[in-house]
């Protein structure tokens, strides 16, 4: 589940269309990463990949396996759950 603007009406992510999903994700990692003041090299360290592969990531340009979710949730401190894409 994502929130918009209006927390109230939650976006589930089921759905959405494919290419909506991914403008979700995008939009969804792009907020969580400037609302903890993060750089994406230092994102792209933690998960343990280039800092290109992390903007592909973002952009929704690279697949997002599960492991990469879990190391996600813990460091923006949410549970897997709250990761919904």
């Amino acid at each position: 589940m994502y929130y918009t603007q209006n927390v109230h009406k939650p976006i589930y992510i089921n759905q959405l269309s494919t290419k909506e999903r991914w403008k979700q994700v995008q939009k969804t990692l792009y907020q969580l990463r400037k609302e903890h003041r993060y750089k994406a090299v230092y994102l792209a360290e933690r998960l343990g990949v280039s800092r290109q592969q992390y903007y592909n990531i973002e952009q929704g340009k690279a697949v997002i396996y599960p492991e990469t979710k879990v190391i996600l949730a813990g460091i923006y401190g949410l549970s897997v759950a709250d990761i919904k894409f």
